[in-house]
């Protein structure tokens, strides 16, 4: 835990080795809703991969652009980080 640390540059395209679809998000995906009873956001179910890219690397992202049914392992992907509203960074994965 300490900040003492050296960044690396990481290739970012790569291809799918499987992805899902999120039912129960992470709050700052959703839109905020204080009149929900069991739920403080509303959110659509949204797909989340996993890439591998080369050297073996895997790397975990949100694919809010595409339809799951779209989605295919083995097709190639990039990871981009994004930037969400309240500032904190995720990484988003899309078609190339």
């Amino acid at each position: 835990m300490e900040s003492d640390m050296e960044w690396e540059e990481i290739p970012t395209e790569g291809k799918i080795v499987t992805f899902t679809r999120i039912h129960v998000p992470p709050e700052h995906f959703g839109i905020p809703q204080p009149l929900m009873p069991f739920s403080s956001v509303i959110f659509e179910p949204c797909p989340i991969g996993l890439i591998e890219v080369e050297g073996g690397l895997k790397i975990m992202g949100w694919i809010p652009k595409m339809d799951i049914k779209k989605i295919k392992v083995g097709m190639k992907m990039k990871a981009s980080p994004f930037t969400l509203p309240n500032g904190k960074l995720t990484i988003v994965l899309e078609p190339i």
